[in-house]
């Protein structure tokens, strides 16, 4: 009788210790699926951003091309100028 009860407390003791593993498990699952999220957002962000500030450099080199146009042909009508 007293080996019975000893091995059930001794199987309710293990069971506790697997439950506390098993919560601890979850919790640990549950944070890492926040993380993930968050990073997740965060990276689907910074791909925005990305695609922004290449869009953004795409305008200032053309912007850069006209610009750059525009002094050569001012640079050539300065030059016909002093030659007359």
């Amino acid at each position: 009788m007293i080996a019975i009860a000893t091995k059930e407390a001794k199987r309710k003791r293990t069971e506790k210790v697997h439950q506390a593993e098993l919560e601890r498990a979850r919790e640990a699952e549950k944070v890492m699926k926040a993380k993930y999220e968050e990073s997740k957002s965060t990276s689907h962000s910074i791909q925005k951003t990305l695609a922004k500030m290449v869009t953004e450099k795409q305008r200032l080199e053309q912007e850069l091309s006209e610009v750059t146009a525009i002094s050569e042909e001012l640079a050539t009508l300065c030059e016909k100028n002093r030659l007359m």
